[in-house]
């Protein structure tokens, strides 16, 4: 082939692709503008909220203080704000309510409930307590401090595939919040929904799962906010998953939610890939972070006490699994 035949067959290759390629760039910028979507069916604006003198409220690389758990909650999946100083902890496959004690730096009561299985997050409301399976089944469990606890059980829509881990109670709508750390979808596969993880909300007041997600996040806008070139990286994780559908966008797969008890702001973190992200009830990410390694070795549970300080639990990995408390500094804006 001569050199003038080459280039030829250059050009035609090239034009071709260079067409392509902006037409993708078009497409996937139009479609960062409409990636997530509430229960009510409108679609918010997934992108970044951009908030100039946003302040996140926690100094992240430095708890103010640090708790040791024994041996028997190892695999700590969840936590709940009790009463002043205290903390309600699930153990992963263990059948009982752990009361960790700030005071004492320690385990002062354990209370079973039912028997092993696999437990992922726990919630306290008013004086009844809501423990999450992986399978999406939620245990009510009354007087929990007795001998004689009355556990009811809700079978949801939800099954083992969606791998509910995150739970969190919602004063506003008077509901629980379940993080899905698996499909997003309920009973058939849906592919719109690909690349995304859910959020969906059980009525306490029906006792049924509202069949659309109050919340969609897509892993391809999950983050770091301080990132300046996160364009480019949306761009070409958006053009991977665009190429083969059937790979994962991303590793943000939330384990725990909580909802802050000063802003109503939404909190998950993903042990994944040691991440926490910061949503508005909107469904606006205001803020995603990746969580220092050297503290976070696997974060599980989630919760805030009413003064907004947060605290975060992380299983055994390597170090004993302990709960790390985060001064709440400041109001967010």
């Amino acid at each position: 082939m001569t050199k003038e035949k080459r280039k030829g067959v250059f050009i035609k290759i090239f034009i071709p692709v260079t067409i392509i390629i902006f037409f993708l760039i078009f497409f996937l910028m139009h479609e960062e503008r409409t990636l997530s979507q509430n229960s009510g069916g409108n679609f918010a604006d997934q992108a970044y909220k951009h908030i100039n003198d946003y302040r996140f409220p926690y100094d992240i690389s430095h708890p103010s203080q640090k708790f040791k758990l024994p041996h028997r909650l190892n695999e700590v999946s969840g936590l709940s704000y009790f009463e002043p100083n205290k903390l309600l902890c699930i153990q992963d496959e263990k059948g009982a309510i752990y009361v960790f004690d700030l005071e004492k730096g320690k385990v002062e009561e354990k209370f079973i409930f039912g028997e092993e299985n696999d437990y992922e997050d726990i919630e306290i409301v008013k004086k009844t307590v809501y423990i999450l399976k992986s399978n999406g089944t939620l245990l009510k469990v009354k007087k929990f401090m007795t001998d004689t606890p009355k556990v009811k059980k809700y079978t949801t829509l939800l099954s083992k595939k969606n791998d509910a881990e995150g739970l969190a109670f919602d004063a506003e709508s008077e509901s629980l919040f379940i993080a899905c750390k698996g499909a997003p979808y309920l009973t058939n596969k849906d592919k719109s929904l690909e690349g995304k993880k859910a959020v969906y909300q059980f009525d306490l007041q029906t006792k049924e799962l509202l069949e659309k997600p109050v919340y969609l996040i897509d892993k391809v806008c999950v983050k770091d906010s301080s990132d300046e070139h996160s364009s480019v990286k949306i761009f070409f994780t958006g053009l991977i998953s665009l190429l083969d559908p059937r790979r994962d966008s991303g590793n943000f797969r939330p384990s725990g939610i909580a909802v802050h008890p000063k802003t109503k702001n939404i909190y998950m973190i993903s042990s994944a890939d040691r991440r926490l992200l910061v949503m508005s009830r909107k469904g606006e990410i205001i803020t995603s972070m990746k969580l220092p390694k050297k503290i976070f070795k696997q974060p599980e549970g989630i919760c805030f006490n009413p003064e907004g300080d947060l605290f975060i639990s992380n299983e055994k990995k390597g170090k004993r699994a302990n709960i790390l408390k985060f001064d709440y500094r400041f109001l967010e804006k």
